[in-house]
């Protein structure tokens, strides 16, 4: 790329090459052709003058149109870097973010296992060892054991029904978010208005379903730990190629500009950007939270 400064010194330089050429072969052809005729040297010295002008004019205007050419193009290429370190930057934060949530993951993971189903195999583990040397109390022992590994049995089902993905493929999006909706209204005293209109399964892709999914799960999670509410809707719906999703509750509300550590707004804001999709949020202290999302397929 040029240096528009350069091209200004080079144009100011064939300027003065061509302005010191032009006067002095012009006089000396002026000379020649007039030949002491002083009428007709004056007459043609006018007429160089307004020569020049012209042949001035089209150097200058050719001249700096190559420079603004230059100049632009420079401001182009400047604003073009500028933008790839931006999408750069912005490509590491997702990618932060997205590893962020994967290690809380394994953190809520390993803390079930250790605290819970690992205690519980613990005490599993002394039972059947006391039933070996205590006859008497063995099918007691056994019977317990037994009872813990039921319960043991329940954890990982529900661990693996929190962190692995729905089966999307088997029961569809809707079914899915309705039989996510039953089965927290059956264990809380939290209503939900589930609201779901224009949405056509076969023209989002299993990864927007999941995305889809994984959005109200996750608020979902944020109203039942943090909202202290009774009331919440979820409002899906599809407008052509549009997709919108709301999801708000009556609960506490909490002031956006000091967010919630652990809310999983950062997982949500992630989920959204693989697909350019919006997030809004709207929430105070005592008047709830609401949530909206929007995407294009």
């Amino acid at each position: 790329m040029k240096n528009p400064y350069s091209s200004s010194i080079k144009l100011a330089a064939i300027f003065l090459v061509f302005g010191i050429t032009w006067i002095f072969a012009s006089d000396l052809l002026s000379r020649k052709f007039t030949q002491d005729d002083l009428e007709l040297y004056s007459m043609i010295q006018h007429s160089k003058g307004v020569l020049f002008m012209i042949l001035a004019a089209v150097l200058i205007y050719f001249g700096s149109r190559r420079i603004f050419t230059d100049i632009e193009f420079a401001r182009d290429k400047w604003l073009e870097q500028r933008l790839e370190a931006e999408r750069e930057k912005h490509r590491e934060e997702l990618v932060t973010a997205i590893l962020k949530a994967q290690e809380g993951e394994r953190k809520k993971l390993g803390e079930e296992l250790h605290d819970n189903i690992n205690q519980l195999l613990g005490v599993v583990k002394l039972y059947v060892q006391h039933a070996q040397v205590n006859k008497g109390m063995q099918q007691e022992l056994l019977e317990k054991s037994s009872d813990y590994i039921k319960q043991v049995i329940e954890e990982i089902r529900h661990l693996s029904r929190s962190l692995l993905p729905p089966a999307l493929h088997e029961y569809g999006l809707l079914t899915s978010i309705e039989q996510l909706v039953k089965a927290i209204e059956v264990v809380n005293t939290l209503h939900i208005d589930l609201r779901i209109q224009g949405v056509k399964e076969n023209e989002l892709s299993e990864p927007v379903q999941l995305m889809i999914y994984r959005i109200i799960q996750e608020q979902l999670n944020n109203v039942l730990k943090h909202a202290e509410a009774d009331h919440m809707k979820i409002h899906l719906e599809q407008q052509k190629k549009t997709v919108h999703l709301t999801v708000s509750d009556n609960g506490k509300g909490f002031d956006p500009e000091q967010i919630i550590p652990g809310m999983g707004l950062t997982n949500i804001r992630s989920r959204l950007e693989q697909v350019n999709g919006k997030m809004l949020l709207h929430s105070a202290p005592e008047n709830g939270c609401s949530l909206a999302v929007s995407f294009h397929l």
